[in-house]
């Protein structure tokens, strides 16, 4: 049931960072400067583009105040039965990534019915405290650099694969940057497509019993 509920959650995601764009004042909502990403298509760069590592900068311990407008996210999408090819999408969506309670969404563009996104809980970017340790006198803090878990999903050629069991490296978190690397080692096939919502879809239905699968690995990086 992972993919039938993501998807779900996925698609009311962008429906209220968008609403939360949309109703930030009394007056008359602003087009947000990332929807200009609407008209993008799918980019193609070589496969090595995907095997990129972006430069590492600041990482703030939290999640508010972040907006960004411009970037993309490169992946490698391998199918179970096939080969891999690298796709690149544009920055799209509110600047905002908050959506409530506690989750930092990030969209990505690649022309109508296509694109990409990722999401983490903001509460990863702050510094965990654990128990205590041999004597109980020591407490340690997460690093930074520590892989978190993350949401992926990508749309592309009428086929949109998703999951939540994603690894994110995070390179930088600030108002100026943000940036990281991801790993799904297994993505799967759903109907429900957030970037082509269909009310022939039942978003909250069964799985499909032996859905296609695929690997997702890349990087992205944003700025204001």
């Amino acid at each position: 049931m992972i993919g039938a509920r993501w998807t779900s959650a996925a698609v009311a995601g962008i429906a209220v960072a968008a609403g939360l764009t949309a109703c930030s004042d009394d007056t008359a909502p602003q087009p947000d400067p990332a929807d200009s990403a609407g008209s993008a298509t799918v980019q193609t760069p070589a496969s090595s583009e995907c095997d990129r590592t972006p430069d590492r900068g600041t990482i703030e311990r939290t999640g508010y105040g972040l907006r960004y407008t411009t970037g993309s996210l490169t992946v490698s999408l391998r199918p179970a039965d096939g080969a891999a090819s690298c796709l690149r999408f544009t920055k799209s969506g509110p600047a905002d990534p908050q959506v409530p309670p506690d989750s930092l969404l990030f969209t990505f563009s690649g022309g109508p019915g296509q694109g990409a996104q990722l999401e983490f809980l903001a509460v990863d970017l702050s510094p965990a405290i654990l128990p205590p340790l041999g004597d109980g006198q020591v407490r340690r803090y997460r690093q930074v650099s520590a892989p978190i878990p993350a949401q992926v999903g990508v749309a592309v050629h009428g086929n949109y694969f998703h999951t939540d069991h994603c690894t994110l490296a995070l390179a930088a978190v600030s108002k100026a940057r943000a940036a990281g690397r991801f790993d799904c080692p297994q993505a799967y096939a759903s109907p429900a497509n957030p970037f082509d919502p269909s009310d022939d879809v039942d978003y909250e239905g069964q799985d499909t019993p032996h859905p296609a699968t695929a690997a997702l690995s890349g990087w992205f990086e944003i700025r204001p």
